[in-house]
C-alpha cells in the first residue's frame, strides 16, 4: 500500500513538471523528504526507492525544455564567459566516457550514469538560473522546503527518545545497518530520524537552517520569530546526527553572510540577524536540554575546529595527489566513482576517494579536475556579479544568504562529497546557484517595473 501511495505521488508530481516545471519542484521536495519515511515501512526498505525523484526531475527537464526555460542559447546569451568555460569542461568528459564506456563488459552503465549526473547538474543551473518569474517566487520555495522538512525533522528527536525504532520508521535497523562512531572513544549512536542515513539528516537539517534563517530576516513579526523558531527546531536534529561537517557548514555560512552584509553597507540589517539568532539559539538550547542532551554529542563536536585544518589538507590535496598516483593522469573514467554504481554488475576499479576533489580526480583524471576548477573559478565571477547586482534591490538578504549556502557546501564537499550523490541534493544544489545567478536578472527588471520576468 504504501509503495502504491508513493508510486502515485511520483507520477503526479513527474506529470505536473511536465506541464508546469515550476510547480514540478515543489513536487521535487515533496517526494525527496517522505521518500525515506515511506521505505522503512515498506517491507525489505527496496534499495531503488532512493531514485524516487528522478522521475520528477526528469519532468521537470522535459517541462523546462518545453517552456524554453531549458535552453543552452539562451542562457549562453546571458552568461558568454561562463557557457565558454562549461563547453570546454564537457569536451574534457570525452576521454573519461571512452574510457569507462570500454572498461569492461556492462561497463557503459556506469558511463550513462555518469553522463546523466553531469547533465542534469549543469541543468539544474540553468533551470535555477531561469526559475524566478516574480521575486517572490523564491521565498516562497524556500518556505515551502522549511516547512516540510520541519515536520520531517520531528523523527530526530523521536528517535533519540526510542519512538519508532522498534518499527524501524526511526534510525536505520530497518536497512539493516546501524551508524555508530567511536572518535571520542565511546560508542555514540547516530541518529537519522526518519532519513536513511544521518549524512542525508544533517544536510537537510543544515539547508532547512540555512533556509529558514534567510525567511526569519526577510520578516517581521511573528512571523519573524517563527522562522526563528524553526531554525532553532533544525539545530536540534543537526545536534543529534552526529555527522561533524554539517555541523561545521555553519561557520562558513555565518561568516560569508557576515561579510556580504559588511561589505555592501548592510551592516544596519545585521540587527535582525542577531536576534534571529538569539530567539533560535534559545529555542535550539531548550529543546536540546528537553529530548535529552549528551556529553559524548557535545564532546565529539567540540573537536570539529580542532581536526578542521588538518582534513581539509587530507582530503583536499594529498587524497588528490594519491588518486593521481593510483589512477594516471586521464583517471579512471567517467561514472566510475558516483553514488549508486555497486548496483550495477560490472568489473570496475576499487574506489576508496571521499572527497570531491579526489572523487574528481578518479573520474575525470588530471585535465577534467583543472577544467572543473576553472567552471568553479568562472561560476564565482558570476556569482559575485550577480550578488552584487542583487545587493541594491530589497531581495539582498535572500541572495546573500543563497551564496553563504553554495560556500558552507563548498567547503564541506572537500572534506566529503557522498551526501552529494543523492539524486536530490545532487541537482538541487546546482539548481541553487542558478538562483544566485537571477539576482541581476531580477534586480534589473524589478527597476524598470516588468513583471513577470
Amino acid at each position: 500500500m504504501m509503495l502504491f501511495l508513493l508510486a502515485v505521488l511520483i507520477m503526479v508530481a513527474t506529470c505536473l513538471a511536465t506541464v508546469r516545471w515550476r510547480w514540478g519542484l515543489y513536487g521535487l521536495i515533496l517526494v525527496a523528504l517522505v521518500q525515506d519515511p515511506i521505505r522503512k515501512l515498506i517491507p525489505g526498505t527496496p534499495g531503488y526507492l532512493v531514485l524516487a525523484t528522478l522521475p520528477v526531475w526528469g519532468g521537470i527537464m522535459v517541462g523546462a525544455i518545453r517552456s524554453g526555460d531549458l535552453s543552452w542559447s539562451r542562457f549562453r546569451r546571458e552568461y558568454p564567459a561562463l557557457t565558454t568555460v562549461l563547453f570546454v569542461y564537457l569536451l574534457t568528459l570525452i576521454m573519461p566516457a571512452i574510457m569507462s564506456a570500454t572498461y569492461s563488459a556492462g561497463s557503459w552503465q556506469l558511463t550513462l550514469l555518469g553522463a546523466y549526473t553531469q547533465f542534469a547538474v549543469i541543468g539544474g543551473l540553468i533551470m535555477g538560473a531561469h526559475f524566478p518569474l516574480y521575486q517572490r517566487d523564491l521565498e516562497r520555495l524556500m518556505a515551502w522546503y522549511c516547512i516540510l522538512a520541519g515536520i520531517i525533522m520531528i523523527g530526530a528527536p523521536m528517535e533519540r527518545m526510542g519512538i519508532g525504532t522498534a518499527s524501524g520508521l526511526t534510525g536505520t535497523s530497518s536497512m539493516g545497518a546501524y551508524w555508530v562512531t567511536y572518535r571520542t572513544g565511546a560508542a555514540l549512536n547516530m541518529i537519522s530520524g526518519f532519513f536513511r542515513s544521518p549524512d542525508v539528516m544533517g544536510w537537510h537539517a543544515a539547508s532547512m537552517i540555512m533556509f529558514g534563517a534567510v525567511l526569519a530576516v526577510r520578516n517581521k513579526g511573528w512571523r519573524r520569530i517563527g522562522w526563528a523558531i524553526l531554525v532553532g527546531w533544525g539545530g536540534v536534529a543537526l545536534m543529534f546526527c552526529a555527522r561533524r561537517k554539517m555541523v561545521a557548514m555553519m561557520i562558513p555560512y555565518a561568516v560569508v553572510m557576515a561579510v556580504l552584509f559588511m561589505v555592501f553597507n548592510k551592516v544596519r540589517n545585521l540587527m535582525p540577524i542577531i536576534l534571529c539568532g538569539g530567539v533560535a539559539v534559545a529555542v535550539w538550547f531548550y529543546a536540546y536540554q528537553g529530548v535529552g542532551s549528551d556529553d559524548e554529542v557535545e564532546k565529539f563536536y567540540s573537536t570539529t575546529l580542532e581536526e578542521s585544518g588538518d582534513r581539509l589538507v587530507e582530503h583536499g590535496v594529498d587524497s588528490v595527489v594519491e588518486t593521481i598516483r593510483q589512477a594516471g593522469f586521464w583517471g579512471y573514467g567517467l561514472g566510475m566513482a558516483a553514488q549508486g554504481t555497486h548496483h550495477i554488475k560490472c568489473k570496475r576499479p576499487r574506489i576508496w576517494q571521499e572527497s570531491g576533489p579526489s572523487m574528481l580526480a578518479a573520474e575525470l583524471g588530471v585535465l577534467g579536475l583543472l577544467a572543473f576548477l576553472a567552471v568553479v573559478v568562472a561560476l564565482f565571477r558570476a556569482v559575485w556579479m550577480a550578488v552584487r547586482n542583487a545587493a541594491q534591490s530589497s531581495l539582498h538578504a535572500v541572495f546573500f544568504g543563497l551564496t553563504a549556502m553554495i560556500m558552507a557546501n563548498g567547503v564541506a564537499a572537500i572534506v566529503s562529497a557522498q551526501v552529494f550523490g543523492d539524486p536530490f541534493i545532487g541537482v538541487f544544489l546546482p539548481f541553487v546557484v542558478g538562483l544566485v545567478l537571477s539576482g541581476g536578472r531580477l534586480n534589473a527588471e524589478s527597476e524598470s517595473g516588468a513583471q513577470p520576468v
